[in-house]
């Protein structure tokens, strides 16, 4: 009911007659409350003695009722749904037109029992959403008859629970018609009712409104921050920020920019740069290990080298040096090859300059200086190509003592005159050397 008033208001076509009682009437809402509002239908009958109690107007006169009411769509479930005894959920998901609300009837927990105790009544809205209830008690009449006893006593209506919270709110009839009993904290809610004797005390609406700006997700790189109807937004990797207010359940603000691409743009060229020198770098690092490496394998080999020059002596070919036996000149090869013997360093001792020289009688030639016996060769006839080296054994007498020297066996015997001259020196190895 939206109002009601009984009595002589003014001339109509239920006064057809002034009395001079004109104007005389009372509000009477609370008993139409009491007899129509919560419910499916309702009738009252004219005169109400009720009604004429509530008025001053004289009891002879004919009085009469006017009033107003709205028809209201509330929440109902299948009735198979309450059957059973479980939650009876009701979506109250956000639409980006409208706000969605709607209204529980104790009338239809009376009826069915969905929304009863032990079948609430689930409101489930979106996250970052709240639901602010609100209590129409059409049995506020009979409250304020009993006011004493109400103050004392809580005539239950309804108990709201925040299910994330897990906290309950009991909603008490009290004595006003319409108030807000509850605003939820979070976006899932249980309501269940006790609708009690609504027949003689009368029924009553709960109204649930939706209300709020949705969580809002953090952009990729980004993060989130809610502190009420204030949302803070940032991204990880740079120092851009957005605050964003929530008003009439809808975010505004500055538009959000994608985190990833600000990242990108800051780095810019210098990422590119920074990569570069750092390839740079390493190639250069790269480089001077791979040198070092190589320039000490370099001096390596050539003190390897110079070791093995220094423990071997040189012979190098030339025409015109046939072997000797005995004094005695062999037919079987060249007359025409010469060798001579280098001194060079060894861990054993000094070889001075000596150099064979076979004229075609077969005699020997030797330096007279020479301290050693004289090596022999034995080279190819038709290309010089050295084939041994015999040491030779004999006593020779320096600073009037006898010394008895072994000295050299070619390591490479058979290569040509030609191929020792290309390739350098070519080497002998010492393999006994002794002093007596």
């Amino acid at each position: 009911m939206r109002e009601a008033q009984y009595g002589r208001m003014k001339s109509s076509r239920c006064i057809s007659r002034n009395y001079g009682y004109l104007g005389c009437s009372s509000d009477v809402l609370s008993i139409a409350d009491a007899r129509c509002s919560g419910r499916h239908r309702c009738e009252i009958a004219i005169p109400d003695k009720a009604m004429s109690a509530q008025t001053d107007c004289p009891d002879d006169l004919k009085l009469y009722l006017v009033s107003s009411y709205e028809c209201l769509r509330v929440v109902t479930p299948e009735v198979s749904m309450c059957y059973v005894r479980r939650p009876v959920k009701v979506h109250a998901t956000e639409s980006t037109t409208t706000t969605p609300s709607g209204y529980l009837a104790s009338i239809i927990t009376e009826k069915t029992h969905c929304g009863a105790t032990d079948r609430p009544w689930v409101l489930d809205a979106a996250p970052g959403q709240q639901i602010n209830f609100t209590l129409y008690n059409f049995g506020a009449s009979f409250a304020k008859k009993t006011s004493d006893l109400t103050q004392r006593h809580c005539r239950v209506y309804a108990i709201i629970k925040d299910v994330n919270e897990g906290k309950s709110v009991t909603v008490c009839a009290g004595t006003k018609r319409v108030r807000t009993v509850h605003v939820s904290s979070s976006h899932l809610v249980e309501v269940r009712l006790l609708p009690g004797n609504a027949k003689t005390l009368g029924y009553f609406l709960l109204h649930y409104q939706v209300f709020g700006c949705l969580d809002l997700v953090a952009p990729s790189g980004g993060w989130v921050k809610r502190n009420g109807d204030v949302t803070t937004i940032g991204c990880a990797h740079t120092n851009d920020r957005w605050r964003l207010y929530c008003r009439n359940n809808t975010w505004h603000g500055t538009a959000i920019a994608n985190c990833s691409s600000l990242a990108s743009a800051r780095r810019g060229d210098g990422y590119s740069t920074a990569k570069t020198t750092a390839i740079v770098v390493i190639t250069l690092v790269a480089l001077a290990v791979g040198g070092s490496i190589f320039l000490c394998g370099i001096v390596f080999m050539y003190r390897m080298h110079a070791a093995e020059q220094a423990a071997e002596t040189s012979v190098v070919f030339g025409p015109q040096l046939p072997r000797m036996e005995g004094g005695k000149a062999d037919p079987q090869l060249s007359p025409y090859c010469k060798a001579t013997a280098s001194p060079g360093d060894n861990a054993y001792e000094t070889v001075d300059d000596t150099t064979v020289d076979v004229a075609p009688s077969g005699e020997s030639a030797e330096h007279a200086n020479a301290d050693y016996a004289v090596t022999q060769f034995l080279f190819s006839q038709s290309d010089c190509r050295m084939l041994q080296a015999t040491p030779a054994m004999g006593p020779r007498f320096h600073d009037g003592r006898p010394h008895f020297h072994q000295y050299y066996e070619l390591e490479d015997a058979g290569k040509t005159a030609d191929d020792v001259i290309n390739a350098g020196d070519f080497t002998a190895k010492p393999i006994v050397s002794r002093n007596v």
